[in-house]
């Protein structure tokens, strides 16, 4: 990365935001700003006065003409004379101008608002992102077909999306971390905080899941000569749009477009050094549900076991207050709490389990006690070690026997180096339980092309379908999407 001169240079537009009188040049340049989105470009100093005089009691015209020149000359606003209304040379002499704000000014109040509406538009997932970032990404395949400008268009429609959600996602976990659910606890509205949440989370994680295998199928077939076609149009394109080519850094442009084109495929596949973001967000979604779940509980637990509490100890204080005497008294104690102290002895056998019969029918237990001196060294024995050597034989033969049981499944499974999942029907529990387990592992440890399974010795990939069935089997019946298990060599 290059630091250049634009990078350090000091930016005197946004001084206005902590300077004295700061509360006054950023009245003067919200004016300016929020009249620049109704179109009104153009503004007389009257017009700045008498809306400042509204929230200012003490504004005068010396100060708005001390503060619109201050702001001009930090750069957030500019001017211009109005000759058009000057009707004599007095008029013309005096000069009227009509102020702007300038475009490093409008850029600098857009982030000044956004930061004053952080904590009501972040941390709000919206379900359909997903869907349209496939949509967006189904014309990969046909990219090359496409002209320059729609792919332009088509970049800049992924870049909004791809930011807002990786934007959301950050700020919707920062936002609903242990720390804020733990403090939720003390106020009466965690449970319908609790049930939205819940409800929301587990529709947002339903949609992702629909649309991952689409996207992840359609990202797995970009070639590096695709992501150097699009680097190269977006180069073209703003080539032929940028008016000072001399002053555009166009290696940092192309750096920049190439490494969003990466992110967002690492995003939803993966690489080989991290895992898809995509599935840490299923991840923490469902921890955050988890936990919802376990505050909910603790809360119910606690009120539960609080009012049986209060119950227990009424009636207790009830049968304190009825005894006669202090010794009556401890005797209740002891009945009801136990006694104050006590010794216990431990690895103590009973001989008799019986509830009927007398401790003093039972046999006494003579037991050894051990010296507490500290110089007085114990006799300490030497246990053998035992030859577990069958067992584990036992157990690993066992081992053996299901693994080539599976083993004879996915053979009889097989067909031209393929199970086709959607034509399987009547399948045992176990066959039903192998085919999951290729899939679950697919699911953890796939890559661009095939997964390695030592186990079975077999390499394999497995194409999804959108489409759902019934896999029928003798212990119920799965609905699941339709694919297509294929053995390598």
């Amino acid at each position: 990365m290059i630091i250049n001169q634009k990078t350090i240079k000091t930016i005197t537009e946004t001084k206005y935001l902590s300077t004295e009188n700061a509360s006054r040049y950023r009245a003067i340049m919200r004016i300016f700003y929020e009249k620049s989105q109704i179109a009104e470009f153009l503004l007389y100093k009257e017009e700045i006065y008498n809306i400042m005089k509204e929230n200012f009691t003490d504004y005068t015209l010396e100060l708005c003409d001390y503060d619109l020149e201050q702001l001009k000359l930090w750069g957030n606003i500019e001017y211009s004379q109005d000759t058009k209304s000057a009707l004599t040379i007095e008029e013309f002499k005096n000069k009227k101008y009509r102020y702007a704000i300038t475009d490093y000014g409008i850029e600098i109040e857009r982030f000044v608002k956004r930061l004053e509406n952080l904590h009501v538009e972040s941390g709000s997932l919206e379900p359909k992102l997903f869907d349209k970032i496939c949509e967006i990404l189904s014309i990969l395949p046909i990219i090359t077909s496409k002209d320059e400008e729609d792919i332009s268009s088509w970049w800049d429609d992924l870049n909004n999306s791809f930011n807002k959600l990786s934007t959301n996602y950050q700020d919707f976990l920062r936002q609903n971390n242990e720390a804020k659910i733990e403090e939720l606890l003390k106020s009466d509205s965690f449970i319908i905080y609790k049930n939205k949440v819940k409800s929301f989370l587990s529709e947002f994680i339903k949609s992702f899941q629909n649309s991952a295998y689409k996207i992840e199928n359609i990202l797995k077939e970009v070639t590096s000569e695709d992501k150097k076609y699009i680097v190269d149009v977006l180069h073209n394109h703003r080539k032929r749009t940028v008016i000072n080519d001399s002053e555009f850094d166009f290696p940092y442009y192309d750096e920049i477009n190439s490494g969003k084109l990466e992110s967002i495929i690492s995003w939803f596949i993966g690489s080989n050094e991290k895992p898809a973001e995509g599935r840490n967000l299923t991840y923490a979604s469902n921890n955050i549900i988890n936990k919802l779940l376990k505050y909910a509980d603790s809360i119910f637990d606690f009120k539960t076991s609080s009012a049986i509490r209060k119950d227990e100890y009424k009636y207790i204080a009830k049968l304190f207050s009825q005894v006669k005497d202090i010794d009556e008294a401890h005797q209740l104690s002891a009945s009801i709490i136990g006694v104050s102290e006590i010794e216990s002895f431990s690895h103590i056998e009973k001989s008799t389990d019986g509830v009927n019969v007398s401790p003093y029918e039972l046999i006494p237990n003579i037991l050894d006690l051990k010296v507490r001196n500290r110089n007085q060294k114990q006799e300490t024995k030497r246990i053998a070690i035992k030859d577990k050597t069958h067992q584990k034989q036992i157990q690993y033969a066992k081992y053996l026997e299901e693994l080539e049981a599976e083993k004879q499944i996915l053979k009889k499974l097989i067909s031209n180096k393929k199970i086709i999942v959607n034509n399987l029907t009547n399948l045992k529990t176990i066959e039903r339980r192998f085919i999951l387990k290729l899939i679950t592992n697919y699911n953890y440890l796939k890559d661009l092309r095939y997964i390695k399974d030592n186990e079975y010795n077999i390499t394999y990939n497995i194409e999804f379908s959108e489409d759902k069935f019934d896999l029928i089997c003798e212990d119920g019946i799965l609905e699941m999407f339709c694919c297509t298990i294929n053995i390598g060599d």
